[in-house]
This record gives C-alpha cells, sequence and structure tokens, in this order.
C-alpha cells in the first residue's frame, strides 16, 4: 500500500497540480498511475491472503475467495445489472473492487468449512475434493449472504464516521480525529479507512479518514518527545521515550507510543487523542485534504502535496499543531498533576 502511495505521490508532485514536470496524458504519468492503483484495485486479494494466515486456512484459498470477487466475468455481471443466480439462488449484484470486510467475512468462514472437511474426508479424498468442496460450499454463501452483507457492514461503518463531519462540521472532524487512535488500537480502523481508499481514488482526495490517520502520528511525536523530556532520571522511561519518538519519526510506527505510553500511562493517552482532535478542527477549517497516501513517518506530511498550494501549507501547519499539541497538553497535565500532589 506504501508503494503504491509512492508512485500516486509521485504523479501529484511530478504532474501538472504542483511541478507540472508531466502532463496527465504522458505515458510515465500513466504508468505510475495505474501502477499506484493496482493494490487499492486489487485489496480483496490481497485480504484474502492476510485473512488467510490469519485464520488458518489455505492461502490459495484465501487468494482465490479474493480473485473470485474481482472476476472479469463477475464485474461485467454486476455492470450488467441483470439478475444472476448461484445454485439458484439470487446473487447480490455488488462491485466487490477495492473492499475489505466482504473478503473478510467470506475467507473466515470459508476457514470453519475447510477445517470440517479436512477432518471429516477420508485421506485418499483430501487432496483432489477437500479446497474443491470447500470453494463448492462457500460459492452460495460468499456470493448470496457474506459478501453482500460485509459490503453493508462496512458501508454503515463508515457511513457513520462520514456523517458526523457531515452534520458536525470541522467538529465531527475533530471528534473523528479524536476517537481513531483508538480504532487503531484494537483494528477497527481498517473498515473504516478502506471506505476512505475507496473516496480517494473516486474524489482524488479524502478529507477525514486519512487526514485524522495521518495527523495522530504527528500527535504521537510530540507525545513521544514530551514522555521522554519528562521521565527525568528514569533511565527506563527516557529510552522508552526515545525509542517511541524515532520509531514514529523515522519509521511511522505508532505502536510503541501508543501500547508503550498512552495505554500504559492514561493522561499520555488523553493528551494524544485532544491533540489529534484539535489538529483535525484547524485542517478542517483550513479546508485541508489528503491527496496521496505516504510514509506515516516525518514525512507524511506529502499527502498533503495536492489541490490548491494551500493545501499543502495548511496540511503542514495541521501537523505541527498536532505535534506541538502532543507535546504540550502532555507537559501541562503532568505539571498539573503534580502540582496536585504536592
Amino acid at each position: 500500500i506504501v508503494c503504491a502511495s509512492m508512485f500516486k505521490l509521485m504523479c501529484t508532485l511530478l504532474g501538472p497540480t504542483l511541478l507540472g514536470v508531466v502532463g496527465e496524458n504522458s505515458d510515465l504519468y500513466t504508468l505510475f498511475t495505474f501502477v499506484g492503483d493496482v493494490p487499492f484495485y486489487f485489496m480483496p486479494v490481497l485480504v484474502g491472503y492476510t485473512s488467510a494466515k490469519h485464520f488458518g486456512v489455505s492461502i490459495p484459498l484465501g487468494i482465490t475467495m479474493g480473485g473470485i470477487l474481482l472476476h472479469p466475468s463477475l464485474v461485467d455481471i454486476v455492470n450488467a445489472g441483470n439478475p444472476f443466480t448461484v445454485y439458484g439462488f439470487k446473487m447480490q449484484l455488488v462491485d466487490y473492487s477495492s473492499s475489505i470486510v466482504p473478503v473478510l467475512l467470506c475467507v473466515w468462514i470459508m476457514s470453519y468449512v475447510d477445517r470440517f472437511l479436512q477432518k471429516h474426508l477420508p485421506e485418499t479424498l483430501k487432496f483432489m475434493l477437500a479446497h474443491f468442496l470447500t470453494l463448492v460450499i462457500m460459492l452460495p454463501i460468499s456470493l448470496c449472504i457474506l459478501a453482500p452483507a460485509g459490503n453493508v457492514i462496512a458501508t454503515a461503518i463508515a457511513g457513520i464516521f462520514l456523517a458526523i463531519p457531515k452534520y458536525l462540521g470541522p467538529v465531527g472532524v475533530g471528534i473523528v480525529c479524536f476517537v481513531w487512535p483508538l480504532l487503531v488500537a484494537v483494528g477497527m480502523h481498517l473498515p473504516v479507512a478502506m471506505l476512505g481508499f475507496t473516496t480517494l481514488l473516486s474524489e482524488g482526495h479524502e478529507d477525514v479518514v486519512f487526514l485524522a490517520d495521518n495527523l495522530q502520528h504527528y500527535a504521537a511525536m510530540g507525545v513521544a518527545l514530551s514522555f521522554c523530556i519528562l521521565a527525568g532520571k528514569n533511565k527506563d522511561d527516557r529510552a522508552l521515550g526515545i525509542s517511541s519518538f524515532v520509531a514514529m519519526f523515522l519509521g511511522g510506527v505508532i505502536e510503541p507510543t501508543l501500547f508503550g505510553i498512552a495505554f500504559k500511562k492514561k493522561k499520555y493517552l488523553l493528551s494524544l487523542l485532544l491533540s489529534a482532535g484539535v489538529a483535525g478542527i484547524f485542517a478542517s477549517l483550513m479546508n485541508v485534504g489528503v491527496y496521496a497516501l505516504s510514509s506515516s513517518n516525518i514525512f507524511g506530511i506529502f499527502a498533503f502535496s495536492g489541490g490548491s498550494g494551500n493545501n499543502l501549507i495548511f496540511g503542514i501547519f495541521s501537523a505541527l499543531v498536532a505535534l506541538a499539541g502532543g507535546f504540550i497538553i502532555s507537559i501541562i497535565f503532568i505539571l498539573i498533576l503534580k502540582k496536585s500532589a504536592d
């Protein structure tokens, strides 16, 4: 995903909206554009692979399930809009390109079907029939029930998050940014992020989900830096703060800050959430949008490269608000608590 995003980032930087080195109709621009789209379009295949590993089912089966949802014949059926049945059961006409929840549900249930067959089929028939029968059984379950249900679930979850900014404006964006680190902590950010991918591909920019994901990393840098400074003579805390900051600054890895600092010391968690929320409100007021996915480290600001020239400028300011907020709010909380204790 990051690799593909770099191709899209290069299109933004080199294209007519910024440097103007290449035109939209040039071969290089076209090449980088479709290469950058590949992982997003074939997301069901990638998720089929990773979910198969997670659920303990055959990886080729997981990849195949993702491929089924993207097969050109299925796409043609959906685009034609004509009724289609699977063993007599009506199939919902849904486009699953760039989706994640449908294939996730399918592979999850498929893991139980495959394990059942592996357990009960005679050894002489397992090699020939186990995976074949698994797919035979899963086809109507997947295409008629699970995949459409996954699409509804993903749409509902994303709809809630997209409705908040719609009805509450910049405050709504701030709320999404505030809760985003919590979603990341429990892995619930993925279904929402998938809708962000769809919006980014269709609209060319995304102003809520990826904005929240981007700003949380800068807020985490500020929190880790303050934790390091406030550690004093505690070598273990200072080492944790330094390593967490470096992991975010260079590697874009938020987990050390999130789980090593924020969730263990709740005042830092609150600082992280508040700074991300405040930065989200500021970014929304300045109409900042994400035009490309870049790395999650200090160079994440290049995600704002697109649209008007002001978008990158105010995007950088938003990142600074998040970073400074994480740092300053943490210090204020610590000083207040220390004064209260005294």
